[in-house]
């Protein structure tokens, strides 16, 4: 869709957003994967150091917060993200909403109780236990795909990379159970698992 104005033209090329866009999909498309891959591991490890962190501070109990903070945070930022505050937004007339309204309420309904539950878990288990169920989601989302009627199968092959996926994942999270033994409280498994099949 074209701008309808040239100042709406002006401040859609100039967000941050395009300009980063720009600048990534110069790279030839290795590049590009290997970036954005570096990007999600490099954020979503500060974001687990922080959250750990918070969690671990003496009498903070408070846990079922950080997922409602995390839901809000999603909720503003990409409220900007859509605005056309220059430099930030995208303007609707450059990037329109795809998906009806109707969707929006369930969906972030999921996203809620996911990172809720996940984050009020921790007030019960350590992190490695919920870093090893959180892991393993990718089976119960295939399996819920399926109950669900999803049109398409899962072959034996990616069936069998998910479980390497979550095998490497648990081994993975099992280097750091020397310096903290997994806590496995029933209340908190119950949690977890429940922002597992959210998730």
């Amino acid at each position: 869709l074209k701008p309808t104005s040239g100042s709406a033209a002006i401040s859609n090329n100039n967000n941050i957003g395009s300009i980063l866009s720009n600048k990534i999909d110069a790279l030839p498309r290795t590049a590009q994967f290997i970036s954005l891959a570096c990007c999600v591991f490099f954020f979503f490890g500060i974001h687990n150091v922080i959250q750990e962190s918070m969690i671990n501070t003496e009498g903070f109990t408070f846990g079922v917060m950080l997922g409602w903070m995390e839901v809000l945070g999603v909720t503003l930022c990409s409220a900007l993200e859509r605005s056309s505050i220059p430099f930030i937004g995208n303007g609707e007339s450059r990037r329109p909403r795809m998906a009806p309204w109707q969707a929006y309420p369930s969906l972030t309904f999921c996203l809620l109780m996911s990172s809720s539950l996940a984050s009020w878990s921790l007030n019960y288990i350590n992190f490695p236990t919920k870093v090893v169920f959180r892991s393993c989601k990718l089976l119960p989302t295939m399996i819920l795909a399926y109950a669900m009627g999803n049109a398409k199968r899962f072959t034996a092959v990616e069936v069998g990379s998910a479980m390497a996926v979550c095998a490497g994942l648990i081994t993975f999270a099992a280097g750091d159970w020397s310096l903290s033994q997994p806590h496995f409280h029933p209340f908190g498994l119950t949690l977890v698992t429940l922002s597992v099949f959210a998730d």
